[in-house]
């Protein structure tokens, strides 16, 4: 089958994207590949990016805009590829079905099936390609306590990159996670690397597009 897929850029990491088109190849042809947001990560050299530039969710508009013309304007494919962990793509996901075309949900957590329910969405035509963000390609810290655990359901976790002294490190992360907690996730040491001991962390994450806010951390989009 003939696969468009459409990569919203700013909440899917590079190990997602990789996985992900793997995953679609082996059975389906990924015909085009179109990059949506502020910026172009460096990842999707070489594929279709779309300047996402108006709002915060600007990302978000530019891409089920461009999935609902898709259906229109190509008769080849016989379905769509949404990678992405929001729920704002359910009405362009309602226009795919009822033209009979299929749609891939590559995500690392999967919208629930009630949520596609409401909008009378044929789940027969949806395909869900789970993938795990806490696996083993992700650096993560030591073994959590049973309470810490308990913290880290109630997220939607994903990940992020880190900036450090040896590159980039891919950590499990969630928008508004507490700070005491996602410190926990990621090795500190190796991130503290090359700052003073004075350097507080909050600083040290900015510089990785990360901001803290009432000992929550949040993706500074205003800085990317």
């Amino acid at each position: 089958m003939k696969i468009h897929a459409f990569i919203d850029a700013e909440n899917i990491s590079q190990r997602l994207f990789v996985e992900g088109c793997s995953r679609l190849q082996e059975d389906h042809e990924l015909v085009q590949i179109d990059v949506f947001g502020k910026v172009c990560p460096k990842w999707a050299a070489g594929h279709n990016y779309v300047r996402a530039f108006v709002g915060k969710n600007s990302a978000d508009t530019f891409m089920t805009a461009a999935i609902v013309r898709a259906i229109y304007e190509e008769a080849e494919i016989g379905g769509v590829a949404i990678f992405s962990h929001d729920r704002d793509f359910l009405p362009a996901i309602k226009v795919v079905t009822e033209h009979k075309k299929r749609v891939f949900m590559v995500a690392a957590r999967q919208m629930r099936e009630e949520h596609l329910k409401r909008l009378a969405i044929d789940l027969g035509l949806i395909d869900r390609i789970d993938i795990d963000p806490m696996g083993a390609h992700l650096v993560c810290h030591a073994m959590l306590s049973s309470k810490e655990l308990k913290k880290l359901q109630a997220y939607d976790m994903t990940t992020c990159f880190l900036k450090t002294q040896s590159g980039l490190l891919e950590v499990p992360f969630a928008r508004g996670i507490d700070m005491n907690l996602f410190c926990r996730l990621i090795p500190l040491t190796e991130i503290r690397k090359g700052y003073g001991k004075t350097r507080k962390m909050k600083d040290i994450l900015a510089e990785s597009h990360l901001c803290v806010r009432q000992n929550r951390v949040y993706i500074d989009i205003d800085q990317l």
